[in-house]
């Protein structure tokens, strides 16, 4: 097999273009771009390009964007050859630059337009990059791929690529994939994999209509596995966390072609919400009892108090008023708050506290000083992470950092308006 050299096929990059990039570039980069002058090759083009996009240092620098629309013109010029020579190669190594160069366009409808005019080749490159998965011996590897995968659909979908052709090898990659599973006797089918075939046919777009009508009727018939999965851990001690992602969960699922009457919840009605889940909601409350974690099952049935009116709450409560609720608190986590303060995360701190029913007055005096001495910063170092986080976790943390009892009024005007946002959009 020929090997085509990268270096005759790459097209010149004009001396003053190269000399305004040189001054534009910081040193490592300018060491990057000599090597590529040195060695002028398509790879190292790109490579380029890759690193004034994510060399961290620069990132905040103002010349970024002029680098890269001065780098770009040139790297699309090369993508035709980049693919010929991969074509003539027998690799499939076109596909990572392109993702590299879809996700930093500056013009997607010229890589459209360059993708479409290839589309037989990188079609082709696509089900021999597809089909080597297959072929690989270690489930490392496998992963690796599949994860590449995943970033070529996603690349194509944002620059509007939905070829017919494309939505078939990803059918077949999927059906490779499983056919061994799903031809086991049900009694062998892993409740995990059953997750695993779903979240997959989530990243490749497969539907039940997309299966022949056995392989969708087995599907169909873990019914009773699907529903009663419970996504009530409690991890992050809230009830409406676990609703939330199950409303998602559900939404999913009738993405993915199940048409079962119990996927449709009424978001608008909470408390009936809560009674159709009662029983992995109970049995998660209950988790938390059995593992000790007191103050958050506390937190819970004062929260599920609010909205149901279930008797096994009022025999849980008197539980709850019979446990020492005042013990001292456990070395372990006097030791967590230190750590935190040490690295300087007030924030982690008294949303820890918050978490755990500490209040800071129960601490030592020093704890409260601290605070009080970095109130500002804390305050405007917390505006600006709820800014930059979604609703849910927001409202969350506000909440928490208020339940450390620091008291203060800014916490409390910030939980109120992301209480009348949070009440709007989730009860």
């Amino acid at each position: 097999m020929k090997i085509v050299e990268l270096s005759e096929s790459i097209a010149d990059v004009p001396q003053d273009v190269l000399e305004r990039l040189n001054a534009l570039l910081i040193k490592p980069l300018r060491d990057l771009l000599a090597r590529f002058l040195t060695y002028p090759d398509i790879y190292r083009l790109f490579d380029l390009l890759d690193e004034v996009v994510t060399n961290k240092t620069y990132q905040k620098s103002p010349k970024r964007r002029q680098a890269i629309e001065l780098l770009f013109p040139y790297c699309m010029q090369n993508l035709d050859e980049l693919i010929k020579v991969a074509k003539v190669n027998g690799s499939s190594f076109p596909f990572p630059r392109i993702i590299k160069l879809i996700k930093f366009s500056i013009d997607n409808e010229a890589i459209a337009e360059v993708l479409e005019k290839n589309k037989d080749k990188l079609l082709a490159i696509l089900k021999s990059f597809i089909d080597d998965i297959h072929q690989l011996p270690d489930n490392i590897g496998r992963s690796g791929r599949e994860g590449e995968t995943v970033d070529i659909i996603k690349a194509l979908d944002q620059i509007g690529i939905d070829w017919i052709e494309l939505k078939e090898l990803y059918k077949q990659h999927f059906l490779n994939r499983y056919s061994g599973w799903l031809s086991q006797p049900r009694d062998k089918w892993g409740t995990d994999t059953v997750f695993n075939v779903l979240n997959d046919m989530t990243r490749h777009r497969i539907t039940l209509d997309d299966l022949d009508e056995e392989l969708a009727n087995r599907l169909r018939s873990m019914k009773s596995t699907l529903l009663n999965r419970s996504l009530f851990n409690l991890n992050h001690d809230s009830i409406r966390y676990g609703m939330v992602e199950t409303e998602d969960y559900y939404k999913k699922l009738r993405r993915l072609g199940f048409d079962w009457p119990e996927l449709q919840l009424d978001s608008t009605n909470y408390s009936a919400l809560l009674d159709r889940f009662k029983t992995p909601i109970m049995r998660a409350v209950l988790t938390l009892f059995k593992e000790q974690h007191i103050n958050r099952a506390a937190n819970v049935i004062a929260e599920l108090k609010q909205a149901v009116n279930w008797p096994e709450l009022a025999a849980m409560e008197k539980s709850l008023n019979a446990t020492q609720l005042d013990e001292e608190i456990h070395p372990a986590r006097i030791k967590s708050i230190d750590e935190s303060l040490k690295y300087g995360d007030y924030i982690g701190a008294a949303h820890y506290m918050g978490v755990y029913g500490i209040d800071i007055d129960n601490l030592d005096p020093k704890y409260r000083q601290r605070y009080e001495d970095r109130k500002t910063d804390i305050i405007m170092e917390l505006l600006q992470l709820i800014r930059n986080i979604d609703l849910y976790r927001s409202y969350r943390l506000v909440d928490n950092v208020r339940k450390s009892g620091l008291g203060w009024s800014e916490l409390d005007t910030m939980y109120k308006s992301l209480n009348k946002s949070y009440s709007e959009k989730y009860r």
